[in-house]
């Protein structure tokens, strides 16, 4: 995981969705791509730092884009994004089924209401393997932004 400069991490800083992905994407290899993200997302140019790293994700399911021609890659990631991104990325990944049918745990956090149903698989993936926690055992808090410490655990985690 890179830093925000040469000489800071900023942990407790919000992470945007390029940086995610971006995370993902040299987790995976920084494979090869042939494509342009803007053929994808109307607000990803092929320019910018984060480019193959949008285009790899889409390409490989791993995001969707917060709306069907938009990515918002400089938007804060939350919680419940970061968990869906992650369980697409193991099922990307050939993690075992019996890992990804963790997806079926009944989630037991005071704000379960709250989780959105597209993210409900990644955050029961995620918590049931122990990838991302709640914030506490009761709550999830899915809307809440997930910090760069937060993906450096996660990262390590995933790939333990």
């Amino acid at each position: 995981m890179a830093g925000t400069s040469t000489t800071a991490f900023e942990p407790d800083s919000a992470m945007t969705r390029a940086m995610f992905v971006s995370m993902l994407y040299r987790m995976a290899g920084s494979p090869a791509l042939t494509g342009s993200p803007s053929d994808i997302f109307s607000d990803c140019g092929s320019e910018t730092w984060y480019a193959d790293a949008v285009l790899w994700a889409a390409q490989n399911h791993i995001t969707k884009g917060v709306a069907a021609s938009s990515f918002a890659p400089e938007e804060i990631l939350t919680r419940e994004q970061m968990a869906a991104m992650l369980y697409r990325y193991a099922l990307h990944t050939g993690a075992p089924a019996e890992i990804c049918a963790q997806t079926g745990i009944k989630l037991s956090f005071l704000d379960e209401s709250s989780i959105d149903d597209w993210a409900r698989p990644g955050v029961a993936y995620c918590t049931g393997a122990g990838i991302l926690n709640g914030k506490s055992s009761a709550i999830f808090a899915p809307q809440d932004a997930a910090t760069r410490a937060m993906g450096a655990a996660v990262i390590f985690r995933l790939a333990a």
